[in-house]
């Protein structure tokens, strides 16, 4: 009985510990481009400065993951927002705080910026400045 009680308890620390991850909405690059041609969408590029002068979405724009805690005022609870980093790592968490901040419209680009420079390689985005990361 205690050996039971002990999994149950595991199980539910797992599992408060993973349920916030679960809500957390990732976009492929081609939904990213439906996106941005039938609808306002807020796409904030999480990458350095420098990283964005070197190419990013078009139309993105530039708030470092150092800033974000700041920055993210600029945005309402209500805007469809699309967060992109080089990977997807730093735009996965910054989704969870935006969450917690109440918004509900939040996404990462799966793949980051890798993952678009590769849909953009393969000539499905015309409209893109710079594919480089």
């Amino acid at each position: 009985m205690l050996g039971i009680l002990v999994v149950g308890l595991l199980a539910l620390g797992a599992w408060t510990q993973l349920r916030p991850w679960l809500s957390v909405k990732g976009v492929t690059p081609q939904q990213l481009e439906h996106w941005r041609r039938n609808g306002p969408v807020i796409v904030a590029d999480l990458r350095s400065q420098e990283e964005f002068n070197r190419g990013h979405v078009d139309g993105a724009v530039s708030v470092p993951w150092v800033r974000i805690r700041q920055q993210h005022h600029r945005w309402s609870p209500e805007d469809r927002v699309v967060l992109v980093c080089r990977t997807g790592y730093r735009s996965l968490q910054a989704v969870r705080f935006l969450q917690t901040r109440r918004f509900r419209d939040v996404h990462w680009l799966k793949g980051g910026m890798l993952g678009w420079a590769g849909y953009c390689a393969a000539g499905l985005d015309q409209t893109s400045t710079g594919a480089h990361v």
